[in-house]
């Protein structure tokens, strides 16, 4: 019985010193590479705020959209005369040069009658991303579009939209 542990005891031990080379062979090491990217803090300041100027609604109208574009542009709907000074909003962002940041806006708005408590529909046009330029300034804007019911109430209408600015 001893033989027979002895015996035992010397196969697994050979095994292990010539098993160890063929194990170590199946094994391989790489480095990787650790990284850290510093940026400083985005600040976004609100120069200017959209507004859709004076829209009146006439007689037989049913219903439209009023937009105002990125640039300032106005589209007035099917039975609405738009006047006044319409305009973007417009924002400055500063961070580093030359990165490339995305812009969001709270996709879709209500715009409220602080008399009434009617509601119009808003929807912010926006860009999605933009470059800030080699002194890491820029400017951008924000149009929108709201939609009119035929029994819109007399009022002015408002909201607070977020914008929001991050490192791409």
């Amino acid at each position: 019985m001893k033989s027979m542990f002895k015996a035992a005891l010397a196969a697994t031990v050979a095994t292990g010193l010539f098993a160890s080379p063929a194990m170590a062979a199946n094994s391989d090491t790489k480095p990787f590479t650790a990284t850290a990217r510093i940026v400083k803090p985005l600040t976004l300041v609100k120069n200017v705020n959209l507004d859709f100027g004076i829209i009146t609604m006439g007689a037989t109208f049913a219903g439209a959209n009023v937009s105002v574009s990125q640039a300032g542009v106005v589209a007035c709907g099917t039975g609405l005369t738009c006047t006044g000074t319409p305009t973007a909003a417009e924002f400055d962002v500063t961070g580093v040069a030359n990165q490339s940041l995305n812009v969001s806006v709270q996709p879709i708005a209500l715009l409220t009658d602080i008399v009434s408590g009617d509601t119009l529909a808003f929807t912010a046009s926006a860009p999605g991303s933009i470059t800030l330029d080699p002194a890491g300034l820029e400017t951008f804007n924000i149009g929108g579009t709201i939609t009119i019911p035929a029994d819109a109430s007399d009022g002015t209408y408002g909201a607070d939209i977020n914008v929001t600015v991050t490192y791409s």
